[in-house]
């Protein structure tokens, strides 16, 4: 079973990595870059679409993995799912049924392997410029993929705050992304809606949606602008083209 389909990769890998050459074992890093791409791709569709804005319109597997462990604490962990039957007086369950397991690679591992995957793919400018690539740097990366594609499930849970945004979709963010400060985003590129993170004084976190300058892209993708940040450079969320408001006048006009 491999629920993350990385089998062919990684068994290229492994075969490129016993040559023990140099060009084999750079084919190796490129196989290997491939195993946590499919990883990261496979976890971010268990959730369908309840899934954050900025997260529908990130494609950086390390990202991607980052955003996941914030939305969903238990998506970058490994651990095992048992099912039992209650006892008639509420008591747990004596007799426990395995289920499967999850096995993960956590966002500080999965960002250091990808990064040193990455370097190692650079072409050396000088003879001196390249980094020394052996195949015990992959060892490592290899055992923990090997024991990745040995889970039996793949595990999504779904701790989340929602709104219903005025362009019909419904914007979705993870209960831990609340103790940073960025803004939540509407997953509808012709939306792109911000709202504002708020506590109420009950203790409920609560989406706010926030008074934006609303410009539109050349990709037709709209660009939501806060109104204390418009004569800053902005980018559009959707192709990364960045703009700056541009104040003119057409005729100057004596006042009384």
């Amino acid at each position: 079973m491999d629920l993350f389909e990385i089998s062919p990769h990684l068994d290229r890998a492994k075969e490129l990595v016993e040559r023990d050459e140099v060009h084999s074992l750079r084919y190796a890093c490129l196989e290997l870059r491939f195993c946590f791409e499919l990883i990261a791709y496979r976890q971010l569709s268990q959730y369908g679409d309840v899934v954050p804005g900025s997260l529908s319109k990130e494609w950086k597997p390390d990202q991607i993995i980052r955003t996941l462990a914030s939305f969903d604490p238990f998506s970058d962990q490994s651990g095992k799912m048992d099912i039992g039957y209650p006892s008639p007086d509420g008591a747990l369950p004596e007799e426990w049924i395995a289920v499967g397991s999850t096995q993960a690679v956590s966002w500080r591992e999965f960002r250091k392997y990808y990064n040193k995957l990455g370097s190692y793919l650079h072409a050396a400018r000088d003879s001196g410029g390249s980094k020394i690539l052996q195949s015990q740097s992959l060892a490592t990366m290899i055992a923990d993929l090997e024991r990745v594609r040995s889970a039996t499930l793949i595990l999504a849970t779904k701790n989340v705050i929602n709104a219903n945004c005025d362009c019909g979709n419904i914007v979705h963010i993870g209960e831990f992304e609340f103790e940073n400060d960025e803004f939540a985003v509407c997953g509808n590129s012709k939306c792109n809606a911000l709202y504002r993170k708020v506590v109420t004084e009950e203790g409920a976190k609560v989406l706010v949606p926030v008074k934006v300058f609303t410009a539109t892209c050349e990709c037709e993708a709209k660009i939501p602008v806060p109104l204390d940040k418009i004569w800053a450079p902005f980018r559009c969320y959707n192709c990364s083209l960045s703009y700056r408001l541009n104040l003119r006048y057409t005729q100057l006009e004596r006042t009384k």
